[in-house]
């Protein structure tokens, strides 16, 4: 188990650097920052303290690893979460880079505030609230919650048709 108590910065100037979490890391300061500004790879258990964010500005990877915790999960740089990882913490903030999530998303607030976040094949919730102030989103709609479908306006048939409608205009292309 790694605790980060104290707010900070994770920076290794020159060659490639990254981090590999494969046990515990957990921040449990109240308040501030902690910036991991090298590759952050992640198979383990990552939890965010109450109070606190965890940025990481880095990027990397998460393959079967799990983000907890009653803080802040912020991605500044491209991140890829693959099928079998997690995201619960209360709150993520997607502010650059683009992040790809594949596996379970449930974090109760979620903003996109910069950058591309872009959904996988499996249905995701994106929390109690969704804040859009910046960047894009790439969201397969028929794999959102009926809430959020709902909310995006989708509809089935139409998307159906639409679908059929540009694989036609595809075939007939060639």
């Amino acid at each position: 188990t790694c605790n980060d108590a104290v707010a900070g910065t994770v920076n290794i100037g020159g060659g490639t650097n990254a981090c590999s979490n494969a046990g515990t890391f957990e921040s449990s300061f109240a308040s501030g920052t902690t910036t991991i500004g090298v590759t952050f790879n992640n198979t383990g258990s990552v939890q965010v303290g109450t109070g606190g964010t965890l940025n990481l500005s880095g990027g990397g990877t998460s393959t079967g690893g799990s983000f907890t915790g009653g803080g802040t999960l912020q991605f500044s740089s491209g991140y890829t979460f693959d099928a079998a990882s997690t995201i619960s913490t209360a709150n993520a903030i997607f502010s650059a880079g683009t992040t790809t999530l594949a596996g379970t998303y449930s974090a109760t607030n979620t903003t996109l505030s910069g950058g591309t976040l872009t959904t996988g094949s499996s249905p995701i919730t994106l929390g109690t609230n969704f804040t859009h102030a910046g960047g894009m989103g790439n969201a397969r709609l028929n794999k959102l919650s009926p809430e959020l479908q709902k909310q995006f306006g989708y509809q089935p048939a139409q998307a159906t048709a639409a679908e059929k409608q540009q694989a036609e205009a595809n075939r007939n292309f060639r």
